[in-house]
């Protein structure tokens, strides 16, 4: 078996470290394949995996992207982030003055290393993972056309509605500059499950984008049924120090109108009063009293998969 310090040195070295390229045989995309943005997330090396079984691509290029090496050397397992979340700091400095950034820490100095790798890229799929169990989940930017279509390539469930809560991450700036980018949750930081599937998204993207060999991985050119789609509308950002949940909550959990989630010391938290309301993200209770969190839990609806993606799945 590869050991994981020989599939990061895949492909030929960059000058921008933690970037490796693969050429294909003939001109093409370029498609990037980040993974361990927060280093603590170490799912992201079944893209790496993928790239092994692969070799080279048809047409086109693969960068292979350690999103944040310092923070997966940091500790054994890696660290989240150094002292600034990588994944928040894709901002107007002025901006990021204004939170506390380091401009001088390593998290700040490695999205300066990441930007123009990034912008080098036709397309971005980043990987990304969950502190508590999850069904995968795809990230969804229904405004850029390429981002959409390949989102909705993708056998997961789709969320769509969070760039509004989530601000400074590598995918939006991407896509502000009008650039395709896929987010996928893949599950839990230590899922046994989660590498697999960035596996299969490397294979289902780069089939997409007509980079695989005609005679190779038939299956990540079947589409598959649409996943339930949820579009996040609601968030709690912060919680007392104190708050308990009512019950256990997983990730996509239906609720009722106006549920009782949890309580703390000065307020009784509820799902909104609309239909199909689900909990997203639920932060454990430990998490929550981690003064870096800034994300509590989110409350999205539950919709119909768009027309479009039941077309495609009947037609295909």
């Amino acid at each position: 078996m590869t050991s994981t310090a020989e599939l990061l040195s895949l492909g030929d070295d960059t000058a921008i470290p933690g970037v490796r390229v693969i050429r294909g045989e003939k001109p093409g995309p370029t498609v990037g394949l980040m993974g361990m943005l927060h280093g603590n997330e170490p799912a992201g090396v079944g893209l790496w995996q993928f790239a092994e079984v692969l070799g080279r691509p048809t047409r086109g290029e693969i960068h292979l992207i350690v999103g944040h090496p310092e923070a997966v050397a940091a500790a054994p397992g890696g660290v989240r982030y150094i002292r600034d979340d990588l994944n928040r700091l894709f901002l107007d400095d002025n901006e990021l003055r204004t939170k506390g950034v380091d401009f001088d820490g390593p998290d700040y100095r490695r999205m300066l290393e990441l930007k123009p790798a990034l912008a080098a890229l036709d397309v971005l799929v980043d990987i990304h993972t969950t502190s508590q169990p999850s069904e995968p989940f795809v990230i969804g930017y229904t405004a850029q056309r390429e981002a959409h279509r390949l989102s909705r390539a993708l056998p997961y469930a789709q969320v769509d509605g969070l760039h509004q809560f989530i601000h400074g991450s590598a995918t939006q700036w991407l896509l502000d500059r009008d650039n395709a980018a896929v987010t996928v949750e893949v599950g839990a930081h230590l899922s046994p499950e989660a590498p697999a599937r960035a596996f299969e998204i490397a294979g289902r993207i780069l089939a997409e984008m007509d980079m695989l060999p005609e005679d190779r991985f038939p299956e990540f050119r079947k589409r598959s049924k649409p996943g339930r789609r949820v579009v996040v509308g609601h968030h709690v950002p912060k919680v007392a120090p104190d708050f308990r949940y009512v019950r256990h909550f997983q990730n996509f959990d239906p609720l009722e109108p106006g549920e009782i989630i949890g309580e703390d010391g000065e307020r009784t938290y509820r799902a909104p009063m609309i239909d199909n309301p689900v909990i997203f993200m639920p932060s454990a209770e430990a998490t929550l009293r981690n003064d870096t969190n800034t994300d509590a839990f989110f409350f999205g609806v539950e919709v119909a998969p768009a027309i479009e993606d039941d077309h495609l799945a009947q037609t295909a």
